[in-house]
């Protein structure tokens, strides 16, 4: 159930306006269960259930486990939308433009020539006389049609 404070429609008291406003906050946010954590923030942080007066075990390794089970199925997925690239100094490579950009404008800016390539995934590319950094996912190789 989502419910919706209306402050305008409120008569809210001098001394303490707040009142009504954080009672109808605390309950979702002690009562929302994260996903990926199988918990409420408030069962964790103080292992005990803020709705029931019960205690509450965090299985640490689990909790651990599905997490990094979820991290891996995004990277694949992630992944298999990628073609791999193995760039070298000399290469063209074209930069992807701020998605927000105003319609009509170019999506990829550039050519710009590789400098150099790092082992962290990123490279370095002249632009002008400027040389900039850059990560591999924001680039993408030059094709001459």
């Amino acid at each position: 159930m989502i419910q919706t404070f209306f402050v305008d429609a409120t008569e809210l008291d001098e001394k303490d306006p707040y009142t009504g406003i954080l009672s109808a906050v605390a309950l979702p946010t002690q009562a929302t269960i994260h996903t990926t954590l199988n918990a409420t923030p408030s069962q964790l942080v103080f292992g005990r259930d803020a709705m029931l007066d019960i205690e509450f075990h965090a299985d640490w390794n689990a909790i651990k486990t599905r997490k990094q089970k979820d991290i891996n199925e995004n990277d694949l997925w992630d992944n298999a939308k990628r073609t791999p690239h193995n760039y070298q100094v000399g290469n063209q490579i074209m930069i992807k433009n701020d998605p927000s950009r105003k319609f009509g404008t170019n999506a990829y800016l550039g050519p710009f020539r590789v400098t150099s390539v790092n082992d962290n995934g990123t490279l370095r590319y002249q632009r002008g006389q400027i040389n900039n950094t850059i990560n591999i996912w924001n680039v993408s190789p030059y094709q001459v049609s």
